[in-house]
C-alpha cells in the first residue's frame, strides 16, 4: 500500500473502500523507520519504538487515509520487525484469530509471506508484485496468489 517514496499508492484508497464495503476488517501493516535519538547527558543513542511509529505514520501520510481507516488499524512493526513471530502475535491480538478468512497482502516475500505462513499457515497470502518481476511463481511457494495491483487483490478477496 505504501510506495517507495513513502506515500500510499493510488489504488490503496479504492482497495480500502471496497473491502470495507464488503464488511471485511482491514489492518495496514508496515515496517518501521527505526529512529534513534541521541541523549547528550549520557552520550548514548536511544531507541524509542513509540516515537519511531509516530514518525512513520506521519511520513507515509496516514492523514490522507484517515477517513477510510481508523488509526489503531495501522500497525507499525515496532519494536519487533515483521519478520519476527512476536509482531504477528501482536496482530493476532488485534484480530482475535488467524485462519483462512484472513488475507495477507504484501510486497515483501520474506518479511510478509514467509513470516505469516510460519506463524499461521492457513492465512491466504497475496504477493503484490507491482513491477511484474515474478515470472515463476514456484520460486515463491508460500504466496498463495501473485497480483500486480490492489485492484486484482480486491477481486481475489471478494471471490467466494
Amino acid at each position: 500500500a505504501v510506495s517507495e517514496n513513502g506515500k500510499f499508492y493510488p489504488d490503496t484508497r479504492r482497495f480500502l473502500r471496497e473491502v470495507q464495503r464488503a464488511g471485511l476488517p482491514v489492518f495496514v501493516v508496515t515496517a518501521s523507520d527505526v529512529r534513534l535519538l541521541y541523549d547528550y547527558q549520557d552520550s548514548r543513542w536511544h531507541y524509542y519504538p513509540e516515537i519511531s511509529a509516530k514518525m512513520k505514520k506521519r511520513r507515509i501520510g496516514f492523514g490522507e487515509l484517515y477517513q477510510e481507516l481508523e488509526e489503531e488499524r495501522v500497525l507499525i512493526a515496532e519494536p519487533h520487525p515483521k519478520a519476527e513471530i512476536k509482531f504477528w502475535r501482536r496482530l493476532q491480538g488485534a484480530l482475535g484469530t488467524f485462519g483462512p478468512h484472513i488475507w495477507m497482502i504484501g510486497d515483501s516475500y520474506k518479511s510478509d509471506h514467509v513470516a505469516i505462513k510460519t506463524f499461521a499457515p492457513s492465512v491466504n497470502t497475496v504477493l503484490l508484485d507491482r513491477n511484474g518481476k515474478v515470472v515463476d511463481k514456484s520460486l515463491y511457494p508460500l504466496a498463495d496468489h501473485v497480483v500486480q495491483s490492489l485492484d486484482e487483490a480486491t477481486a481475489l478477496i471478494r471471490t467466494p
